[in-house]
């Protein structure tokens, strides 16, 4: 718990009822320290104290609700063993290419994605190309994807932020990709683990509900998820875990009907309602 302890004042607070902060499980002495210090902010900085409490709550619960070690590498084992280089249903050839396709598949499936790039890279897969290409011919070729226009306007600016800022290149630097229109911190995540290599986890709709659902990592928001997922899943599996539970999520753990019987680690989950028979 030491990193969330460094977020207050070295000095011990005043002493403030646990209850009162809204906490129910106060574990440790760490979590007895971050609590009363929350708890006494609750005074003065009402809201910031209680989204920060909320957040402390997640992290000392989740903890008691979470698998164990050894159970959660045999999940990640399983899956590796059964796809051992996985990777972005996305086709793209090159790290500008995948920003393109990331950005074009918010709200919109990689099969349609896919379908839109497949004619328009041929035309323009370079930031200079993509500009002149223009924004009037950009959303004709992606007007089957949702939200076409607003992507288009997106696209066009990231291209000449792009040319202009970054000699043509997509950033390597996180603080550089969210900086782009149309990129926030899932996309920028996805740009850095598929493109780059980097040990992220941009979690998805699949990702938050196969993590809570089988309780490999659980949190109430997808950052909360991913932080759970950085700090809990063994480092040699870090930098594919992204792919692994996004594919589990999209056609096993799925939202409606998951295929319980048909899943590979269905004796690991510990989903209180997983279908058994």
């Amino acid at each position: 718990m030491d990193r969330y302890r460094a977020q207050w004042p070295t000095a011990a607070p005043p002493a403030y009822p646990i209850e009162n902060a809204g906490i129910t499980h106060a574990r440790d002495t760490d979590a007895q320290q971050i609590v009363s210090v929350s708890a006494c902010d609750c005074r003065t900085e009402k809201l910031k104290a209680i989204h920060i409490t909320v957040y402390i709550t997640d992290i000392i619960t989740s903890d008691q609700n979470q698998m164990n070690k050894a159970k959660r590498t045999e999940i990640f084992t399983r899956l590796r063993a059964a796809n051992p280089k996985p990777t972005t249903e996305l086709i793209y050839h090159s790290p500008f290419e995948l920003l393109i396709a990331v950005i074009l598949s918010a709200q919109t499936t990689d099969k349609s994605v896919n379908k839109a790039t497949e004619k328009l890279f041929t035309l323009a897969n370079t930031p200079k190309t993509m500009l002149a290409l223009g924004e009037a011919a950009l959303s004709e070729h992606i007007r089957t994807i949702g939200l076409f226009n607003t992507k288009a306007k997106n696209i066009i600016k990231t291209c000449a932020i792009l040319t202009e800022s970054h000699q043509g290149e997509v950033p390597r630097e996180r603080s550089a990709l969210e900086a782009l229109p149309g990129v926030g911190r899932k996309t920028a995540n996805v740009i850095l683990n598929t493109a780059f290599g980097e040990p992220t986890i941009a979690v998805d709709t699949h990702i938050f509900r196969v993590a809570n659902r089988t309780r490999i990592a659980q949190g109430k928001t997808p950052l909360a998820v991913e932080q759970q997922l950085l700090r809990l899943v063994p480092r040699e599996f870090l930098k594919d875990a992204h792919h692994w539970l996004i594919l589990h999520g999209r056609y096993t753990c799925t939202a409606r009907r998951p295929r319980c019987t048909h899943c590979l680690i269905a004796d690991l989950c510990e989903n209180p309602g997983q279908e058994r028979t």
